[in-house]
């Protein structure tokens, strides 16, 4: 759920949790990317960590996504310079204020959607190839923090956009051994036609090129978890799934489980009606799971398996 940042997303993540009627088990956040400026750990923890390091302490086993921008404004597509340490003190303070406020263990959500060309500074539909370069390098100096123990989720878009480089996941794939969660952010609408029947739209999103059955396919052959980061469910009548949809939607973190390799992974509503993805019991297409699906798990498995 996304309502600001610091202490005004937490407080809407509690009256979030008033009308569950039970506790959300995930809090996220995100680094504001206008400027370098932002990464100031003393701005950082006064007014998103230490507001939600009080939440995880009223709710223990829960967890904290934390948004980090690799890239900010005035810097789009500075790739190199950033593999060439240019920002590693931005990238080492933002990381040092995650473990000394306590969040050592966030799931951080470095460079979110960048098959999406208007999403920010780091979009890799020019420049996949340095896009996962600069992934892997922030990654190295967020592990390399003393006490550190975060893990990675690389979040992408529905789709690729014409006329750019990028033409699939695997273009902008930072590498086996950086990434413990791939994403995809679905919305369950079709842009620009409002029209559209239910089932053509759920149709629409699955089958389109780099869409949710291609996500769900390259997450599998990689052997990592699955998570669904951002996505909404409409107002019935508009450009909702079903009739019983309601104007708010739901998030769930859960993991495919390709064999041997599967990882713990816990489930969070983030707004509304409680629905996820889960993967079928034969490993075949994911399905639409209800609340009941909740996958839990002790957020410290997360580093011991990871």
């Amino acid at each position: 759920m996304y309502k600001g940042f610091g202490a005004e997303a937490v407080a809407a993540t509690v009256r979030h949790e008033d009308l569950l009627g039970r506790p959300v088990e995930i809090g996220n956040d995100y680094l504001p990317h206008n400027s370098w400026a932002e990464f100031d750990p003393v701005t950082m923890c006064r007014y998103q960590f230490d507001p939600w390091h009080t939440w995880r302490d009223e709710r223990p086993g829960s967890a904290f996504v934390y948004g980090v921008p690799p890239l900010v404004e005035g810097f789009e597509g500075a790739f190199a310079r950033g593999v060439a340490g240019e920002f590693d003190a931005a990238y080492g303070r933002a990381a040092r204020a995650l473990v000394e406020s306590g969040h050592g263990d966030a799931i951080v959500r470095l460079g979110w959607e960048p098959n999406n060309r208007a999403i920010g500074p780091w979009q890799a539909t020019d420049d996949p190839a340095g896009y996962a370069a600069l992934f892997r390098h922030v990654v190295d100096v967020f592990r390399t923090t003393p006490g550190s123990c975060f893990t990675f989720d690389l979040s992408s878009s529905l789709g690729v956009q014409p006329g750019r480089r990028l033409h699939a996941f695997v273009d902008y794939y930072p590498e086996d051994g950086y990434v413990e969660r791939l994403g995809m952010n679905v919305y369950d609408l079709k842009w620009g036609d409002p029209t559209v029947s239910p089932d053509d739209r759920w149709s629409w999103i699955r089958s389109q090129e780099s869409g949710l059955d291609a996500h769900v396919a390259f997450v599998r052959a990689r052997g990592n978890a699955m998570c669904a980061p951002s996505g909404v469910c409409t107002a019935a009548g508009t450009y909702s799934r079903a009739a019983e949809t309601t104007r708010t939607a739901s998030i769930g973190w859960s993991s495919i489980s390709p064999g041997a390799r599967s990882r713990p992974s816990r489930t969070s509503t983030t707004t509304g009606a409680a629905a996820h993805w889960r993967s079928s019991p034969r490993g075949g297409p994911l399905t639409w799971g209800g609340s009941g699906d909740h996958a839990r798990a002790n957020h410290a498995g997360l580093c011991r398996n990871s």
